[in-house]
């Protein structure tokens, strides 16, 4: 039989295998199964480095519960001190307090950035920007949350107002996240050389792709400090690879996410050579990474030709006008962050040997540990 009790914020109906908790506002209902209740035991967790603090951890995780354990009984214990307790008494006669809240937020909203709804878009000029001394500030932390947010939100964001110096996007990096090291020096320069050895030293048109996409795992962000833009031509091309994906049919989709392909870069001083699909989704079928560079791709023998048909309306919906804006010309003493693995990048021709940007990677795990701890203050 079921059993109910209820405060001021929740009610919660349990029996032997469940317990269900009820916002008493929102009317939301989630359900805890026994077995996770008693293997999410409320305390000292690893993951808490508060528990460090004093030199001692303590572990309350049980080792050898005994699956299927049944619920006694459960009743709210409503405390000032430390709110509303969850009290669930089982079949084992051991007894276990839950705070509610805790509860609750655990199973609602188990990761502020799983919380973010992605917004696909079509233009990058009309993508906002983000003061630069207010996003380094180190007393108020708001902009730089705001900024982070709007990132991980739209996979690119502009920070205006930077100064003109080569140290600026080093700053702006390890505020954000850690450097991350590769191939090229940490912080490289994107200027016409007369010995290029990559796209970034050319004047000539560059097309759509990712940075690195030869690497079996390419840097997630990517910084671009614009220092000198160029005075005619030049212009900067960015595409949504979230709004790209959806706008394709799912029998293209399928093809592009299960056909391994070759992505390969060899000059005299590197090799690196990787096997992947064009489109990867995660295992709840959200789209999380596109991989495009045509002049790194080498396509196996074995493919079939359907899944020519699904990569050239991928390339067509990339070049469409409707989705890559041919006319923005990033402004500059502007640095852009984007996503590297959903956005691609490209530009124009031009003529200004000037032209001059910096640019460099970061790790996306960083960042985003760091927007949690802003989320959490």
């Amino acid at each position: 039989m079921n059993k109910i009790a209820e405060s001021s914020l929740f009610k919660i109906i349990t029996n032997p295998e469940y317990i269900e908790i009820i916002s008493t506002t929102t009317e939301e209902r989630v359900c805890f199964p026994s077995n996770w209740l008693k293997f999410n035991i409320f305390g000292k967790k690893a993951h808490d480095s508060e528990v460090w603090v004093d030199g001692s951890y303590e572990n309350n995780t049980p080792v050898l519960t005994p699956l299927e354990v049944s619920i006694e009984k459960a009743q709210i214990s409503q405390q000032e001190k430390d709110g509303d307790q969850l009290v669930v008494c089982w079949e084992d006669g051991s007894e276990q307090k839950y705070p509610l809240d805790w509860l609750w937020n655990t199973a609602i909203n188990p990761d502020s950035i799983d919380s973010l709804s992605r917004v696909p878009w079509n233009s990058a000029k009309n993508l906002q920007s983000f003061d630069y001394s207010k996003v380094m500030s180190s007393k108020d932390s708001s902009h730089l949350r705001e900024c982070l947010k709007y990132f991980l939100i739209h996979g690119l964001v502009y920070v205006n107002n930077v100064p003109p110096e080569k140290t600026s996007i080093k700053s702006l990096a390890e505020r954000i996240s850690i450097i991350q090291n590769t191939h090229l020096e940490d912080i490289y320069a994107l200027k016409v050389k007369k010995n290029p050895t990559n796209f970034a030293e050319i004047s000539g048109d560059v097309s759509l792709h990712n940075d690195l996409v030869y690497k079996q795992q390419p840097p997630a962000v990517q910084l671009v400090h614009i220092l000198k833009q160029a005075t005619e031509g030049g212009e900067n091309l960015f595409v949504d690879g979230l709004n790209i994906v959806r706008q394709l049919n799912q029998e293209h989709i399928d093809l592009l996410r299960t056909t391994p392909v070759n992505f390969v870069n060899k000059t005299q001083s590197i090799h690196y050579r990787c096997v992947k699909p064009i489109l990867v989704f995660d295992l709840l079928n959200h789209f999380q990474e596109i991989h495009f560079n045509k002049d790194k791709t080498i396509f196996p023998v074995h493919i079939s030709n359907k899944f020519y048909y699904a990569y050239k309306h991928l390339e067509e919906l990339l070049e469409d006008s409707e989705n890559c804006d041919y006319s923005f010309l990033i402004p500059e003493n502007n640095i852009v962050i984007y996503n590297n693995l959903r956005i691609l990048h490209g530009r124009k021709k031009f003529t200004d040997t000037n032209r001059y940007y910096l640019s460099c990677y970061v790790y996306e795990a960083e960042l985003k540990s760091l927007y949690r701890l802003l989320v959490s203050q």
